[in-house]
Order: structure tokens, then sequence, then C-alpha cells
């Protein structure tokens, strides 16, 4: 038994637009920014794939998909021999950008504790995150030593806010821009 395999090229396929869907609050240059698959190149299923590990690096979608839109009579009507021009979609559905987190616990070292977090995971739109904690531990021996009570924040000096590290009250906060 002889196979014989008769292959024939069709045409090349090169982007034609690029656009982007979806994204109600991210800028699009925040999106343009990331995106490596551009108007005229041909297609590349690995430049696909880096544009998708580079959104998802940015850490504000809960889904992306990218492909080409379906094939109609003119992306197939080109002349022999030129590329068949393909645009391709990006499509983005954005997570909340609004986290908030109370709580309450019970540390065995710090006693009676109280959280709230809050989060802004696409500040400005440029995808940057800003992450504020507040803690706070209740001790039976009190909270500051000017005997305001065991949850008043009154600060007046540096040496107050020390004191009130001290009592395991933190308040935190971090701002991450994507790389």
């Amino acid at each position: 038994i002889a196979l014989v395999f008769e292959i024939s090229e069709g045409p090349s396929v090169h982007v034609g637009e690029v656009i982007v869907s979806g994204a109600t609050f991210t800028r699009p240059d925040t999106i343009q920014n990331s995106i490596h698959v551009h108007s005229g190149e041909p297609w590349s299923q690995a430049r696909v794939d880096e544009t998708l590990d580079r959104l998802r690096q940015l850490r504000v979608f809960q889904s992306i998909d990218i492909g080409p839109f379906a094939v109609d009579e003119r992306s197939e009507a080109a002349s022999p021999g030129e590329p068949v021009l393909r645009d391709v979609r990006v499509s983005v559905a954005e997570i909340n950008r609004w986290v908030f987190e109370p709580g309450i616990g019970l540390s065995t070292e710090q006693g009676p504790k109280l959280t709230l977090r809050g989060e802004q995971r696409n500040l400005f739109g440029r995808a940057h995150k800003l992450d504020l904690r507040f803690e706070a531990n209740w001790r039976p021996e009190g909270f500051l030593e000017n005997g305001t009570g065991p949850f008043a924040l009154q600060l007046r000096s540096a040496d107050e806010l020390k004191k009130l590290e001290e009592t395991g009250t933190r308040v935190v906060s971090t701002y991450t821009i994507p790389s």
C-alpha cells in the first residue's frame, strides 16, 4: 500500500485590525501596551499567546479571549499571492475592582482582633493596585496609656504612634504597579 499526500499551501493570513471589546474601566493604552499582535503582521500563534500572558499579568480581567473574527467572503477574496487579512478580536471581562474584607478573630498571642481590608484592583484604569489594611488588638491592660479606652485612635505624637504599634494595632498599605 502506497500513501500519497498532496499538500497545497493556501494564502498566508495577516492581521487586519485589532479590535478590543469588554473593557469598561481599564484604559485603552493599558490594554494596548500588552497586545503583541499588530496590523499588517503575519498571524502568529506565539504572539497571540504572548498577548494573552501579558493581559493575564495585569490581573484586572476575569476572562480574556483572543482570536480571529469569523471568515467572510471579503476576507477570502484576496488576489492570488496576496495575504488574507483577518481582524483579530480581543475580548475581556473585568474583575470587580473593589474588595472589602471585615473580620474579627482571636489570637492566642495578641487577644481579640478586629481587621478591615480594602483593595482597589484597577486604580485609575491602569492596572495599579492599592491595598489598605487596618488591624487592632484589644488588650486588657488598655490600648493607650492616656486612658482613652481600648479602641480610641487619637494620635497626637510620634510617641503615641509607637505605643499604638506596641499594642498590636497596625495600618498597612501597599501600592502595586504591574511589571
